[in-house]
């Protein structure tokens, strides 16, 4: 008799390794399940639609605007319709307003921050670079004095009290490996000098300015085929590694993850480490298809990338996001009916939420397991895990009788279906977990592999199995 006990999972999901190599507490697949504590496998908490978001419009960029004078929260959202750009604002529990209508220059993209009690906003289509301007409460200006000699640019940010605006345009000429930064604020005054206030990276390698963040220690930047920090003292290049896509990157306690195509990437100090090895099938995948549309968003200790749908190893992927938690150094996925365009964090009610805007019309909020969320916006989620193909280091027996020990504090009807020796049948026979905390099944197979799945669709905790094996030689 050998018994195996999968008591914890701790390291999550691993699409990478051999089957064989796989240790007992790594899953093949874990999709909308993750380890809160040792010992179980939660659901994901469910998403919900925000009140009065049901609204029609094609929205291409969120924005958290905190006014500190009224200490007041609001979400801005840009969107398109036809000919034009309207930005929309909300409270918290209120409805959309319309703060101004701009005529809309194709495939343009968006850039805003906050910064002294207002937002600042830039945007350009790629080819013409527009006038920055600023949204203060409920006004909309072009001629707000702090405008006054501002450049143009694609890239707005805030570091360290000032504010910079990056690959820009100034009077008529345009810098692509370029910034200008303002002045120190003056009460809620700054004021731009162009002709001294500048900085230039690597102008000599004809490379522009591809996106920013901030960081660790710095501000960092990326080009078109590098990465550099800068300290408000000095400029250093850090590495040949780029990013792929804007949209990629977040900062969670201050280190900076991101995707480049073919890797996902964290950077905290010096060195930029790869991270993605264990869901290098996936991340293939997505490198086969466009990146153009990827979105992330931080949530608490997470980094979550949405990364479309795709099928790796028979399994589908449906409106994915690939969650790796840097508590814990390990990957999930998340997927839904809905796929997401543009993500922000929000404040409602001294909670901080990550939010994305969906083509359904829907804004959708990603909960947490203290919001007690009931259903998934009307629909209900796919909830599976899978066991690597297990040989229990017994390759040479040739005849064998498991038996499969369940245990879970509330299964709610947790199905479960066994496949053998890697022909992908899991189909062919399923097994139900209902009401009862233990379940004893029987496997009969003269197999040397086999791979379990378990799959449900309410909210419940599995705890772990035990597989006690009989075997002859």
């Amino acid at each position: 008799m050998s018994e195996y006990n999968f008591l914890s999972f701790s390291w999550m999901l691993n699409m990478w390794v051999n089957d064989f190599l796989n240790s007992l507490d790594e899953l093949s697949v874990c999709n909308n399940v993750y380890q809160k504590n040792v010992w179980e496998l939660r659901t994901v908490p469910w998403y919900s639609k925000v009140v009065a978001t049901t609204i029609g419009w094609n929205i291409t960029f969120l924005h958290e605007y905190y006014r500190n004078s009224t200490l007041d929260y609001y979400m801005l959202a840009w969107y398109t319709s036809w000919s034009d750009m309207i930005i929309k604002r909300r409270g918290v529990w209120t409805w959309w307003t319309t703060l101004t209508t701009i005529t809309w220059a194709a495939s343009s993209t968006i850039n805003a921050v906050t910064y002294i009690d207002k937002v600042f906003w830039l945007w350009n289509n790629w080819t013409t670079f527009i006038s920055p301007f600023t949204i203060e409460w409920t006004s909309y200006s072009t001629a707000d004095t702090d405008l006054s000699d501002m450049p143009s640019g694609k890239y707005i940010v805030r570091y360290n009290d000032l504010l910079y605006v990056l690959n820009a345009k100034i009077w008529s000429d345009n810098y692509p490996s370029r910034w200008y930064y303002c002045s120190a604020p003056v009460g809620w005054d700054i004021s731009w000098f162009p002709t001294t206030d500048f900085i230039e990276f690597g102008q000599d390698d004809w490379e522009e300015i591809t996106w920013w963040a901030v960081a660790s220690w710095a501000l960092v930047v990326f080009k078109e085929n590098s990465m550099w920090t800068w300290n408000e003292n000095s400029i250093q290049k850090i590495y040949d590694i780029w990013c792929e896509n804007n949209d990629s990157i977040q900062v969670i306690n201050w280190a900076l993850y991101w995707y480049n195509k073919d890797w996902m990437w964290r950077w905290a100090w010096w060195t930029p480490q790869l991270i993605s090895r264990k869901m290098q099938w996936l991340i293939d995948s997505v490198a086969n298809a466009s990146s153009s549309w990827i979105v992330s968003i931080k949530d608490w200790n997470e980094y979550k990338l949405y990364v479309w749908t795709h099928t790796v190893n028979w399994f589908t992927y449906n409106n994915t996001w690939l969650c790796f938690d840097s508590s814990t150094e390990t990957f999930y996925t998340r997927t839904s009916d809905y796929p997401a365009y543009s993500t922000v964090i929000f404040t409602e009610l001294n909670k901080k939420r990550a939010y994305f805007w969906t083509d359904s019309w829907l804004l959708l909020k990603i909960n947490r397991e203290e919001d007690s969320v009931a259903l998934d916006v009307d629909k209900a989620i796919f909830y599976t895990f899978k066991t690597p193909y297990l040989s229990f280091d017994l390759p040479y027996i040739l005849k064998r009788t498991p038996n499969l020990y369940l245990y879970s504090k509330n299964p709610n009807w947790i199905n479960f279906s066994i496949d053998i020796d890697y022909k992908n049948e899991y189909n062919e026979s399923r097994w139900s977990m209902n009401t009862s905390g233990i379940h004893e099944h029987n496997i009969w197979t003269t197999g040397y592999l086999f791979s379990i799945n378990f799959y449900w669709n309410w909210q419940t905790v599995f705890n772990w199995f035990t597989i006690e094996i009989n075997n002859e030689e």
